[in-house]
């Protein structure tokens, strides 16, 4: 639902006259999803979402007169006092638990024993976490820490690259007489379980008041699994409330930066999209990204 939460302005918005008021109370709710989702919050933003929760349930009430308010309205009103308690609700969102409580459902339909169900699936549990713990697991080492994968590539000489200059400046070390396997250019790598791809999107940060996006034009192996992405900036021209996504362009001359994973402004790669009806025709580019990060 969350998906399709996200993505269905671009599905059907060039259908829904923008005054439309249900429709903007629809777009209400995905405004209170981005900050509910953020891995990072701010009293800010916090002080916002409970503007948003307030006006979508008055517009509801307005829209929808003699319609009862559900449990989950009321449990909306919440939010904002619980992330000034416990941080960001997305550490502590259920599905998580959900996906841990499905080994335990699969566990219980193989035994086939139901004389002391939570002992069996008690002892199970412990016995698996300790082969993943111990020295003789064969996925000891990637039960805590998943290890760098590097997909398919090319190696090519440190002093021919476009980037050589500022690469350089970010690792002193390299030269431009490096040998071939020192330097390694792949199509796509994953970091602690993130999976980066060319032309992936990536949120970069705030400039004012709107975010700063951009794409990865190369992934940069150096030496020890040292990964840099040369990231190719959009520019970013305004936010479509209407779509609920920010639409960005690409320059004729564009910035050029390398970034590793820890200075980008949130892990999660994204795509550019491009919404049915006359903007696609346009070739306008979108960017939906999953959840908004405060700009302090």
């Amino acid at each position: 639902m969350w998906c399709l939460g996200r993505f269905l302005p671009l599905m059907i918005g060039n259908l829904v006259p923008p005054e439309d008021e249900r429709w903007q109370l629809s777009n209400l709710l995905l405004e209170i999803n981005d900050i509910v989702f953020s891995p990072i919050v701010s009293e800010d933003s916090i002080g916002v979402l409970e503007g948003l929760i307030e006006e979508h349930h008055a517009t509801y009430i307005g829209l929808y007169p003699g319609r009862s308010v559900i449990p989950k309205m009321h449990y909306m009103i919440h939010f904002p006092s619980q992330m000034l308690r416990f941080g960001p609700m997305v550490r502590s969102w259920c599905m998580r638990y959900e996906a841990k409580h499905r080994y335990f459902k699969q566990i219980a339909g193989i035994l086939g024993n139901f004389t002391n169900m939570a002992f069996s699936l008690a002892v199970r549990h412990q016995q698996l976490q300790c082969l993943k713990l111990g020295s003789t697991g064969n996925f000891s080492s990637e039960f805590l820490h998943k290890p760098v994968e590097i997909g398919t590539g090319k190696t090519v000489v440190a002093g021919d690259a476009e980037y050589f200059n500022e690469l350089q400046a970010k690792e002193p070390t390299v030269d431009h007489t490096d040998v071939l396997y020192d330097y390694h250019m792949a199509t796509n790598v994953i970091i602690l379980g993130t999976k980066y791809k060319e032309n992936a999107v990536v949120f970069l940060a705030f400039d004012t008041e709107l975010p700063e996006f951009g794409t990865i034009s190369k992934i940069v192996v150096f030496r020890d699994q040292v990964i840099y992405f040369l990231i190719t900036k959009y520019k970013t021209v305004e936010y479509n409330r209407h779509f609920h996504v920010f639409h960005v362009q690409r320059e004729i001359r564009p910035d050029k930066m390398l970034r590793r994973q820890e200075m980008l402004a949130t892990y999660m790669p994204i795509h550019t999209v491009k919404p049915y009806g006359q903007n696609a025709r346009n070739g306008a580019l979108f960017v939906a990204p999953r959840f908004m990060i405060p700009d302090d």
